[in-house]
């Protein structure tokens, strides 16, 4: 295979608006493998988050249901429970996740040379333990945490996405997370809802932006709130996304110039949240207000 980016992403929210999510990124390309790892904690009440990202030797990957081992650590995936260890010396991780099981295709988008697929693994999941980084310290104790898989073979030139929307609101009665990717040749939407005990899935879910505005570092313009409309077998959801503040603003490519065109220069805006919900289910209806994570990103 030319080309393969293997991505596992996780993160939690605190009831006090305290906001951590790492990621471990694998590429192999022409038979090498490199390792990326980056965390961020954005304590509630400051705009400055406290970040660390480096480059390490990865020892092995696979699937998304593998353990991933790597020079500093270990992340073990799995549908029923997670644990990450991380040691660094200026960034240490002892979380455990866990979840009810969720097995769930994700969402595939084929493109000339190769696919993305985007997979959720962990929905609702109650995330314990400690992080340290740089100097800061949060314990967290069955605070609502997510767990997703990204694959793609498709070289960055050749992704057929230029918007993209995701998002994931937890509560104690409904938990949902969605994809909206759109590009010249059409959209790619997904949203998976689990409500009560029901996991239900839309394909049929349209975005409408409004309030643009510009993000406070990197001047990427941002709707400031968006309706997020969902229908599929036995759901109907009417969503509010309305952002609070945003979490993280980033460049996913470093470097020169001529590198960020020639992989679409992508980057994208993190907020923290609320989402506003009508949910249509099984006869029933309710409404709910969920803490929100959700980005929005743009590749040229």
């Amino acid at each position: 295979m030319l080309y393969q980016l293997e991505k596992w992403y996780f993160d939690f929210l605190t009831q006090t608006g305290d906001y951590f999510f790492g990621y471990l990124a694998q590429v192999a390309f022409l038979g090498t493998r490199t390792s990326e790892l980056a965390l961020h904690l954005r304590r509630a009440g400051s705009d400055k988050p406290v970040k660390w990202s480096g480059r390490l030797r990865a020892t092995a990957g696979g699937a998304a249901t593998r353990p991933v081992d790597f020079a500093a650590g270990r992340i073990s995936v799995s549908p029923a429970a997670s644990t990450i260890t991380i040691d660094l010396p200026e960034a240490l991780v002892r979380l455990e996740y866990k979840a009810r099981p969720l097995f769930d295709p994700g969402l595939s988008i084929a493109a000339r040379r190769g696919s993305v697929l985007w997979q959720p693994l962990m929905l609702g999941a109650r995330a314990a333990g400690e992080v340290k980084l740089r100097g800061e310290t949060i314990a967290v104790s069955g605070a609502p945490g997510y767990i997703d898989f990204l694959r793609s073979t498709v070289l960055p030139p050749s992704v057929p996405i230029r918007t993209l929307f995701w998002g994931r609101a937890l509560d104690e009665r409904c938990e949902l997370t969605y994809t909206v990717a759109a590009g010249p040749a059409g959209a790619w939407p997904r949203l998976i809802a689990r409500v009560d005990n029901s996991i239900l899935v839309a394909t049929d879910v349209r975005v409408e932006p409004a309030d643009w505005r510009p993000s406070p570092s990197l001047g990427l313009n941002c709707p400031a709130r968006y309706r997020l409309l969902a229908t599929g077998p036995g759901l109907r959801a009417e969503t509010e996304v309305v952002h609070d503040r945003a979490a993280v603003e980033s460049e996913f490519i470093s470097g020169s110039p001529l590198l960020r065109r020639i992989t679409r220069n992508p980057r994208g805006v993190k907020f923290t949240g609320r989402a506003i919900m009508h949910i249509e289910h099984a006869g029933s209806a309710f409404d709910a207000e969920l803490p929100l994570v959700d980005e929005y990103a743009v590749f040229d």
